[in-house]
């Protein structure tokens, strides 16, 4: 993929999983029984408001139609169907979206949001998708002496280093995007722990792949070498 490809994908994924992130979000101070059905202000139906995740199930379908059109992109069998694929998949989450918020607005009128809003969380399923986005500039990451994955795997050799910051950067994108939305779930400063967790296993997942890369590089000289004896 292209710099341009990879954002489009960072953004429909991310964009994908916000209504489903949201509506988490919002179980965590929504009364147990809310309204589904408001007419001219008034309730004609009230339900569990487990139920509004239902609503995020629908996600399901943008997301995957995104990651089905990355994979095929990537391997290069889709072009121009590649951005019609992220484009309808962005206007429809947005739609979602958009459909989501009227819900909580008409849901929240007898919450006390304030009180019960959690802030550390949301700061954490924030940090999550910017975290998901920044995937996309690590991709073309050059060598250097303060940004990117560095260790001395990375540090021995410029095609260790391309090899494991393109390795990482979709791991990135999906990992924490992945992430920002199981962490919906969470109240407080676990969320914020759980994140944590993810960027030290993300560091320890670059350790890892970088020496396979460097193994494999290593490696190649001789294989070749051999073949030619």
């Amino acid at each position: 993929m292209i710099k341009v490809d990879r954002w489009c994908f960072a953004i429909s994924l991310v964009i994908g999983v916000l209504p489903f992130s949201i509506m988490a979000i919002a179980l965590q101070f929504l009364p147990d029984e809310v309204p589904i059905m408001v007419i001219l202000g008034k309730e004609i139906e009230t339900v569990s408001k487990n139920r509004n995740l239902i609503i995020g199930i629908f996600c399901l379908v943008p997301i995957t139609a995104v990651l089905i059109a990355g994979y095929l992109r990537n391997r290069r069998i889709i072009e121009r169907n590649y951005y019609a694929v992220t484009i309808g998949s962005i206007v429809i989450s947005l739609a979602f979206l958009c459909f989501v918020l009227y819900q909580l607005i008409e849901q929240v009128n007898n919450a006390d949001v304030l009180k019960q809003f959690d802030f550390v969380g949301v700061i954490s399923v924030c940090l999550a998708y910017l975290i998901s986005l920044l995937g996309v500039p690590v991709y073309d990451l050059k060598p250097n002496d303060s940004l990117g994955f560095r260790n001395p795997y990375t540090y021995s050799s410029a095609a260790v280093w391309d090899a494991t910051h393109k390795n990482c950067s979709y791991v990135i994108i999906i990992g924490f995007a992945v992430i920002g939305t199981a962490i919906s779930f969470v109240r407080g400063y676990v969320s914020l722990i759980i994140l944590l967790c993810a960027a030290v296993a993300m560091c320890l997942y670059a350790l890892f792949i970088s020496r396979r890369y460097a193994k494999k590089f290593a490696q190649a000289p001789k294989e070749s070498t051999g073949d030619r004896l």
